[in-house]
C-alpha cells in the first residue's frame, strides 16, 4: 500500500510542477482517503482481536462456572434452579 501511496504522491507532485493543480489536489485527496481507510481498517482489526480475546475469557469463565455448578449439583439434592443455570450456561457455550 505504501508503494501505491508514494507513486500517487509523486504523480501529484508532477502534476503540480506542470500546473495541473486541480488534478494534483484530486490525487492528494485520494491518497488521504486511502490512508484514512487503511487506518480505520487497522483500528477495526484491533477491536476485533480485543473482542475475540474477551469472548475467549468469558468462555473460560462460563466453563468454570459450569464445572462449579455441576459439582454443587452432585454434592446436594437436585435443585431446579441449578439445572436451569447449567442449561443456560451450556446454551451460551454452544454459541461461542
Amino acid at each position: 500500500m505504501t508503494d501505491l501511496i508514494q507513486r500517487l504522491s509523486d504523480e501529484a507532485d508532477l502534476c503540480r510542477n506542470e500546473g495541473a493543480d486541480d488534478i494534483a489536489i484530486l490525487i492528494d485527496d485520494a491518497v488521504y482517503e486511502i490512508v484514512r481507510q487503511t487506518n480505520n481498517a487497522m483500528q477495526l482489526n484491533l477491536q476485533v482481536e480485543a473482542l475475540r480475546a474477551d469472548a475467549e475469557r468469558l468462555r473460560l469463565l462460563l466453563s468454570d462456572a459450569r464445572c462449579a455448578l455441576d459439582y454443587h449439583q452432585e454434592q446436594t439434592r437436585p435443585i431446579h434452579s441449578t439445572r436451569t443455570a447449567l442449561e443456560a450456561i451450556d446454551a451460551e457455550l454452544r454459541k461461542v
